[in-house]
């Protein structure tokens, strides 16, 4: 018969909780989904490593959201603070404020508490966020008594890889030998918005929650956090990916027009939810940007309540009047056309960027013919 789990905690990182309007309803719908699953999971705990708050002020302005949120739950809320934490802080402590039943894992450079009961205890050492590292060595960590030993901390790891724009700025840079002076054996991060493969080290593995919210465009891909669990004994912590569905994805959509302005049929647009932020970027050579001022206006209003939000940009339309008349344009185009792969093919954007070289040239060359 397969043993309960002896231990559940569900981690996020990077809500970025903010007080500006319509940030504020999205960020605590997210927080309140984390809270909610960590319930449905019977989860001990739940983890929040770094980035609660999108700033200090923000802290201060959603301290009575988060109290009512947290009340409604179960499991322990734990908060590392991040480097966001420290925007617009001043001389102001987070003892100052009452965040109820949240436990503020203040305490510099890290502080230890248990998850657990009996012979089932997981250590924590909670690390918040430091403008630097460097001096971990003159640190002393109590020596691990249980049989499992977590670690929570934000910021930048050297030696793991990050994916496009998801790494965000001003985190200090931790050096994977503190987990091993620390003696842990599992290492949960925030700070990193992408979830980059596991770093599998000297007797630990360390992962990122990944940003639970999407706070900035270009962060695609499906938001959630960490299911970590421990069936108790001498088994290890496994962890695995939990989406969050109010959460919703940030989608870019490119989107090439034919010379008269106009556009194939959206069917990406099936695919889209109420929480997920949409950007619609027309491309291409038009005769006359008024047709692609229309085109904006009409997907704005078949789209835009569909989505949280909606943004279509024209910035990449060039314009040559009269160029639809052009028989060598309207070659150009056709054949063009009839080999477009799949907008969710890994060839669309280089289709598409050699398109629009060829359309800059063809532009060229048909503006000094006249």
């Amino acid at each position: 018969m397969k043993r309960a789990m002896a231990l559940t905690v569900l981690a996020a990182a990077d809500l970025h909780l903010c007080r500006r309007a319509p940030e504020r309803d999205y960020s605590l719908a997210v927080l309140a989904e984390v809270l909610h699953t960590a319930d449905d999971l019977s989860a001990a705990a739940v983890i929040l490593c770094g980035d609660l708050f999108d700033s200090f002020a923000d802290l201060e302005a959603l301290r009575d959201d988060v109290r009512r949120l947290v009340g409604t739950v179960e499991a322990r809320v734990i908060f590392v603070p991040g480097n966001h934490e420290q925007l617009e802080r001043g001389g102001r402590s987070f003892s100052s404020f009452d965040l109820g039943r949240v436990e503020v894992a203040a305490g510099e450079p890290f502080a230890l508490m248990a998850l657990g009961l009996g012979e089932d205890v997981v250590e924590l050492l909670t690390v918040p966020h430091q403008a630097d590292y460097s001096a971990y060595r003159d640190w002393t960590f109590p020596p691990k008594r249980a049989r499992q030993r977590l670690l929570a901390a934000h910021g930048t790891v050297l030696g793991m890889s990050y994916a496009g724009r998801e790494q965000e700025d001003g985190g200090a840079v931790i050096d994977p030998d503190l987990f091993c002076r620390a003696q842990a054996d599992f290492v949960l991060l925030g700070h990193v918005h992408a979830r980059p493969p596991e770093l599998q080290g000297s007797g630990f593995v360390a992962a990122y929650c990944g940003s639970a919210r999407v706070w900035r465009r270009g962060e695609s891909g499906p938001r959630g956090g960490l299911v970590l669990e421990w069936a108790g004994g001498g088994a290890p912590l496994s962890a695995r990916f939990v989406p969050f569905a109010t959460a919703g994805q940030y989608r870019l959509v490119e989107l090439p027009l034919g010379l008269d302005g106009s556009l194939a049929p959206l069917a990406a647009a099936a695919s889209w939810g109420q929480a997920d932020d949409v950007e619609l970027n027309l491309r291409g050579l038009v005769d006359d940007e008024q047709q692609v001022v229309a085109l904006e206006r009409e997907l704005e209003r078949l789209y835009k309540a569909q989505v949280r939000e909606l943004t279509v940009r024209r910035d990449d339309v060039m314009v040559l009047a009269g160029v639809h008349s052009e028989p060598v344009a309207r070659r150009f185009v056709a054949l063009w056309e009839a080999r477009q792969p799949p907008l969710a093919s890994p060839d669309f954007a280089d289709w598409l960027a050699a398109r629009e070289i060829g359309l800059r040239e063809l532009k060229a060359q048909l503006e000094r013919r006249r």
